[in-house]
């Protein structure tokens, strides 16, 4: 008998498994975290789970800070450069 999925075996963070919301970094971002990303992907597809990273794990995976310069600008992530706007604004230096 096979258990059943969780939201969290589905959607949840390769890596720590944690549900995370949803962004769009730039390819080759997400290949330097996941170069074997579409076999993974397609391994993954089988079994009904998509191939995502929470910010934090993806950050550890390429061994630096994101920058709003990997982030896609599309309206996924609005949430992701209002943050990022903000902070600069308030002075937290970060990178635009």
């Amino acid at each position: 008998m096979t258990p059943e999925l969780t939201e969290t075996d589905i959607y949840g963070c390769i890596d720590c498994h944690k549900l995370s919301f949803i962004y769009m970094v730039h390819n080759l971002v997400w290949l330097e975290a996941i170069p074997n990303y579409f076999s993974l992907k397609k391994e993954r597809k089988k079994k009904g789970l998509y191939t995502s990273l929470c910010l934090d794990c993806l950050s550890s995976r390429i061994g630096r800070l994101l920058t709003i310069n990997d982030f896609q600008n599309v309206p996924a992530n609005d949430h992701i450069r209002f943050g990022f706007r903000m902070g600069f604004k308030l002075g937290f230096g970060l990178e635009s």
